[in-house]
């Protein structure tokens, strides 16, 4: 399997939206956002001056395995478009 940049760019860019569009869960403590993944935390405090860098946690392994599965889900279907396309 040979590795195509550009789906990879458009599958990172994927994962990235879905985690605005999809539903998030809420535990007592955070919110927590990306698909299937969930790969970004958002701790719910009641301080008003805390930031969003403050207040969040980015787990990048999970993202990155969010992105592999998208590539690997995006490449496979582009295979089959091609093979369908060039019958």
């Amino acid at each position: 399997m040979k590795f195509d940049r550009k789906l990879f760019n458009w599958s990172a860019w994927i994962v990235v939206v879905l985690t605005y569009i999809v539903p998030y869960q809420i535990d007592g403590l955070a919110m927590k956002c990306g698909f299937p993944l969930r790969f970004w935390k958002i701790y719910i405090n009641n301080t008003s001056n805390s930031s969003l860098l403050n207040s969040s946690s980015l787990n990048l392994i999970e993202l990155l395995i969010n992105i592999l599965i998208a590539y690997l889900i995006i490449s496979f279907i582009y295979k089959l478009y091609i093979k369908q396309k060039n019958k």
